[in-house]
């Protein structure tokens, strides 16, 4: 081949010297102590780690040359190697050396006994609405938080020994991993008091033996970033405590359980710990998530029983978004049904007849799911549940004197539909009006409208959840589009921030330009915040190949960005679960 024009191609596309030599000795010449195979094996993994501009090259070549078939076939082997082999690289990466961390992990736990890890976990679909009852739609990933528990016969409470987790902008230097007290706003301590009022009021009663317990934490991902830091935390101090300390018997004798599976027990504890971060309203999903992890490639789906923060509807039998403190909050929390699907897990048994569950069925499995990409970034601003949940930017307010006005519209509706024949989004309109608008009764009908339109905006994250679960068990193809569309409500609704939706609105004009280079029929990237939003991370999602997905993100990022977490996902990959909660060996 013409050395001159191979030396102009690697010049004409920015090729580092080193990336030059590689690409050079492939095209003209193989390694004498190697057969062709052995070099192609060789320089693909090199290439790998390097820009695709390298397989544009090597596919470019055909134009530029008449190549005969023998060499054209060598350069097609080449290149699909080369693709096979940045899949391989591109499967799973923490933003971390996962080696180094090991390292650290190893060197933390010496002398330590109980220790329990969880995994993190992303929404794709369902934040702030799963809280109402709406469902949602979560993902667990293959990073872990770890606790240990010690007892301390001495002490009445638990107390922090130590908190250590990667400072969210310098996750890829794992020596960053510092104690959560020397960085941000978001630490873990804030919670200290609610946790050891539950402790102490609901936990140490049913302790086989009166103590109190010393905590340490290292987590392999940020906290206060949307990752479910706090749902693995409840989950692994839940298990810790009913494994070794608690008297179980007596528990549920008190709280009057009749499940006979102590993983209730655990959900429930963890349940109660969680709402110590999440100003005693958590929605359980996230707990949930870290107890059960994922047994394959699709995400799981979770949902709870209807909640509110409307008087008239707790009074109609909806369960308060506040699940309150000590036993009323366990209490509440045993009154919620909930539901955790995972499309990996076959069925094999019919749940229909009640008196005898355990009939044998058998049903065809899920459609696996297509080859997917997840990346995982940092927006630059911690994200703290607590604070978010606290605040709405409300819809409506109350306008004194307006009350018949408001009464005149909401007659007219009444005259317009005297059989109901109308839309949810309608009724529940009517239904504000009615119970909290024109409500002589009620005082303070701004905080309640603000709670409505909060609620109501729910409504329609909850339809896009149930739009994804049923695109998650067919073909994948709307995903992308629904997660955009969920940021677009999310953005609405005032818990975005503007970091995040910059890089949103940049992603989606690159994703828009490559839809119309390549007519393609809809967009195949989706990005969003995830978690309780206001900062933390955000989640981008696609169906493209992973070069054309990590081209996309790089676009716009152009390496600014700290990338937390990113894999590939095929069809024929093996061992993609991730463990749910589990001990640790010392």
């Amino acid at each position: 081949m013409n050395r001159q024009f191979l030396e102009e191609q690697a010049q004409k596309h920015n090729l580092t010297d080193e990336q030059k030599n590689v690409f050079m000795e492939t095209v003209i010449c193989y390694s004498p102590q190697e057969n062709v195979e052995q070099s192609h094996q060789r320089v693909a993994k090199k290439l790998s780690k390097s820009s695709k501009r390298i397989r544009d090259i090597l596919t470019g070549i055909y134009s530029a040359f008449e190549l005969d078939n023998i060499k054209r076939g060598k350069l097609d082997k080449l290149i699909n190697l080369l693709g096979e082999e940045y899949k391989k690289n591109y499967r799973e990466e923490p933003g971390y050396s996962s080696r180094s961390f090991e390292e650290i992990l190893q060197k933390w736990k010496g002398g330590k006994k109980i220790i329990y890890s969880a995994p993190a976990a992303t929404f794709f679909a369902g934040e702030h609405a799963v809280v109402f009852g709406h469902p949602a739609i979560y993902y667990p990933l293959p990073m872990r938080l770890f606790v240990h528990i010690e007892p301390d016969k001495y002490r009445s409470e638990i107390y922090w020994n130590e908190y250590k987790a990667p400072d969210p902008n310098n996750i890829n230097n794992i020596d960053s991993v510092v104690n959560i007290k020397d960085y941000g706003h978001c630490g873990v301590p804030d919670q200290t008091e609610a946790l050891n009022k539950l402790f102490k009021s609901i936990i140490r009663p049913f302790l086989q033996e009166k103590t109190g317990f010393k905590i340490s934490v290292l987590s392999s991902f940020p906290i206060a970033v949307g990752l479910n830091s706090s749902g693995a935390f409840s989950v692994c101090l839940a298990k810790g405590l009913v494994d070794n300390f608690l008297d179980i018997a007596k528990f549920k004798n008190y709280f009057d359980i009749k499940e006979a599976n102590t993983d209730r027990i655990v959900l429930i504890l963890a349940w109660a710990i969680g709402n110590c971060f999440h100003n005693f309203s958590s929605s359980g999903v996230g707990i949930h998530g870290s107890f059960y992890g994922r047994q394959g490639k699709h995400p799981i789906f979770y949902c709870c029983s209807k909640r509110s923060n409307l008087v008239h509807r707790i009074a109609s039998g909806y369960k308060p978004v506040n699940l309150g403190e000590g036993e009323k909050g366990i209490k509440n929390i045993l009154s919620m049904k909930t539901l955790t699907f995972d499309p990996a897990i076959p069925i094999t048994y019919s749940t229909e007849n009640i008196n005898n569950p355990n009939i044998p069925i058998n049903l065809s499995p899920y459609p696996s799911p297509p080859n997917y990409n997840i990346t995982v970034l940092y927006s630059g601003i911690h994200s703290k549940t607590e604070s978010v949940l606290a605040d709405f930017n409300g819809i409506r307010r109350f306008v004194p004197g307006s009350i018949e006005r408001v009464n005149y519209v909401y007659e007219q509706f009444k005259a317009a539909f005297p059989d109901y024949g109308i839309q949810k989004s309608i009724d529940i309109h009517s239904e504000i009006l009615k119970n909290i608008y024109l409500n002589p009764y009620l005082e303070d009908k701004d905080k309640q409208l603000k709670c409505a339109y909060k609620e109501l905006m729910t409504e329609a994250l909850g339809n896009l959840s149930i739009g994804m679960l049923n695109s998650l068990l067919s073909d994948w193809k709307l995903i992308p589009e629904l997660m955009n569309t969920c940021q677009c409500l999310l953005f609405n609704g005032g818990i975005s921030a503007s970091e995040i939706d910059a890089f949103v609105i940049q992603l989606q004009a690159q994703a828009m330009q490559h839809q119309l280079n390549n007519k393609e029929t809809v967009m195949k990237i989706g990005a969003k915040l995830t978690g309780a939003g206001k900062g933390g991370d955000i989640i981008v999602l696609s169906l493209y190949e992973p070069d054309v997905h990590k081209d996309l993100i790089e676009r716009v990022t152009k390496h600014n960005y700290t990338t937390h977490f990113s894999c590939f996902v095929s069809p024929d990959m093996k061992n993609i679960r991730v463990e749910g909660v589990k001990a640790e060996s010392p």
